[in-house]
């Protein structure tokens, strides 16, 4: 007995944190060796349902990719056959501005061509004249028919694009006799990979693309293999059957293996991507370590049993308390104290964590209330800075017009001007609508259209369900305005200025583009990486000498950086300009409406 007193007695002389460190250590030790099966299962379980709610993501952005590039060539058609130059008599010329221009913004286009009477009048594929050689590829051209109509042609193997899909549309001519049949192969190969999440994650699954009779458009071993003989895709370990049912996800065994299936169906194509997963093959690493838990548990329940009364007494519930405090804490909840009952070390950390949430409650009260102001000036400021240039243009306007005698016109700019400054003069930086803000923007080109008659015409394509969304005042205007005065004026002819937006699941778009100069390269670069400065970015470079702030056309420059203070990292804007052609402007917002409003 003695031995033991003398040891009860030497563990009461000792430290609080030299108790601690011991039985923590003690108790860390057993608490993983007796959860290493319970940590199996749940890591199982949490893997599982990390890789199908990753799947089910990554399948819809696939869809959503594949029915953008859908509506690109359908936007693409559109485009070339209202183009004179599709119609005319130089065939060689044709095939230039097909290799030279057209395939630059088909970045999943294998070939372009143009028939007439099955006969090739240009193509970008210097083997195009196997084609008319082609009879599947002549029978499936039979049935595009009705002019200006966008005709998919099944799946089939090119002479010339091999394994691929045909967008094929008739063009009507008033100079010749037959109608000419424009057409164009989709490069299936880039398109998978651009669709492939497995080639830019650690994602584990196959991806598969059928058309609407369940056979393979792309494929990867092993569920899809290419059959030489046949120049197709054909299903490997899968039945055709089983995609005839309507399904989102399902489970089946195949030899053995459990695979999780995911499908979308909601593309111009009906086409079905799918996601294939081997849950065999996703756990074989928590598999290989099952035989070295069970015998952890059984030494970690041992230890334990030991040591769990110790702890329970002397530390857990001090521990419990300081570590749902903090939790609770970190959740939000700033209110969170602890009552102090207690004078050793835990008691000093007790009073320490209330003094520490007091002052980060007041920090956070501090910051909230300087940032808020913060933001308000920018605003304000950024605002401001636009209209003194605004203000000088319409108001030499104006004054060109009174010195010509032109009366009406004068008062449809005042008019007009009017209804501009009743919507800029509203300090507040309260967010507005969609559609205000084109209200105010049709003053504007209203002011345009008079001063600049003849110059330019206006294409406006907007979706109702963003009409309601919200954004800052006095966006649009300043984009339109370094459209018209630095794209369509300066291109000494009649031009076009649209403007458009759409929407999605998430975010919504609106695009300003113009077919006017342009924009050079070496300045282009320049203002695409003041884009992607940060406002903080921009003033320092300002500060240092590096000019942010004076570079590219200020209209341009403060829109970008509202837009930044408002929405931060959701919002992005693209710069995409070629010389003698044209400029585009894309702007991606989040969902909101302003305050007070509801959404369509």
């Amino acid at each position: 007995m003695r031995p033991f007193r003398l040891l009860t007695n030497h563990y009461r002389k000792k430290k609080l944190t030299w108790k601690l460190f011991m039985i923590t250590f003690l108790l860390v030790e057993s608490i993983i060796l007796t959860l290493g099966y319970f940590y199996y299962r749940h890591s199982s379980a949490t893997l599982l349902r990390a890789q199908t709610e990753y799947a089910a993501q990554i399948i819809d952005k696939s869809n959503e990719y594949l029915q953008l590039n859908l509506k690109n060539v359908e936007s693409f058609f559109r485009s070339v056959a209202s183009d004179p130059r599709i119609q005319g008599d130089n065939h060689e010329e044709i095939g230039k501005w097909f290799t030279g221009n057209l395939m630059l913004y088909m970045p999943n286009a294998k070939n372009i061509h143009l028939l007439q009477n099955d006969q090739m009048l240009a193509s970008t594929s210097v083997f195009s004249w196997k084609l008319t050689e082609s009879r599947s590829f002549l029978e499936q051209l039979q049935t595009v028919r009705d002019p200006n109509f966008l005709y998919w042609l099944p799946p089939y193997f090119s002479p010339v694009s091999s394994f691929t899909v045909t967008a094929a549309m008739t063009i009507g001519s008033d100079r010749v006799s037959a109608p000419r049949i424009l057409a164009l192969d989709l490069d299936l190969t880039q398109l998978y990979q651009a669709l492939n999440p497995n080639k830019q994650s650690s994602l584990q699954g196959d991806l598969l693309l059928l058309d609407r009779s369940n056979q393979p458009v792309y494929g990867e071993s092993p569920y899809s293999t290419y059959d030489v003989y046949r120049n197709r895709f054909v299903l490997s370990r899968l039945s055709p059957d089983l995609f005839e049912s309507d399904w989102s996800t399902r489970t089946l065994v195949d030899r053995g293996r459990t695979l999780f299936l995911i499908r979308s169906v909601n593309n111009v194509l009906g086409w079905q991507v799918v996601w294939i997963m081997d849950q065999t093959v996703l756990l074989r690493p928590l598999h290989n370590s099952i035989a070295f838990n069970w015998l952890l548990a059984f030494v970690s329940l041992l230890l334990s049993l030991g040591i769990a009364s110790f702890i329970t007494k002397l530390v857990s519930r001090p521990l419990r308390t300081i570590s749902t405090s903090m939790n609770r804490f970190s959740l939000g909840d700033l209110d969170t104290s602890i009552r102090v009952n207690r004078e050793d070390e835990l008691g000093v950390l007790f009073r320490q964590f209330n003094q520490m949430t007091a002052r980060i409650r007041e920090l956070i009260v501090n910051l909230k209330r300087t940032e808020a102001k913060k933001k308000a000036a920018d605003l304000l400021a950024f605002q401001a800075q636009i209209k003194p240039h605004f203000l000088y243009n319409t108001l030499n306007a104006i004054g060109i017009s009174a010195k010509q005698g032109q009366m009406a016109q004068v008062d449809q700019l005042i008019s007009a001007l009017t209804g501009q400054l009743a919507y800029s003069l509203d300090k507040t930086p309260k967010r507005t609508s969609l559609r205000e803000e084109l209200k105010a923007l049709e003053d504007y080109i209203e002011l345009m259209l008079i001063r600049y008659a003849d110059q330019f015409d206006v294409e406006i394509n907007i979706d109702p369900s963003t009409l309601e969304y919200a954004m800052p005042k006095f966006i649009l205007q300043p984009l339109v305005e370094n459209a018209i005065f630095h794209g369509l004026i300066p291109a000494k002819r009649t031009g076009t200025l649209f403007i458009g937006t759409s929407t999605g699941p998430a975010e919504w778009s609106i695009m300003i583009e113009d077919d006017g100069v342009g924009i050079p390269a070496g300045k282009l670069r320049h203002l695409q990486r003041m884009l992607q400065m940060s406002v903080e970015e921009a003033d320092e470079a300002a500060d240092s000498g590096g000019g942010a702030r004076d570079s590219g056309p200020i209209g341009l420059r403060n829109v970008n950086e509202r837009l930044k203070l408002t929405f931060g990292h959701p919002y992005r804007m693209t710069l995409a300009s070629t010389e003698a052609e044209g400029t585009r402007i894309l702007i991606r917002l989040p969902v909101d409406i302003p305050e007070g409003g509801t959404l369509p």
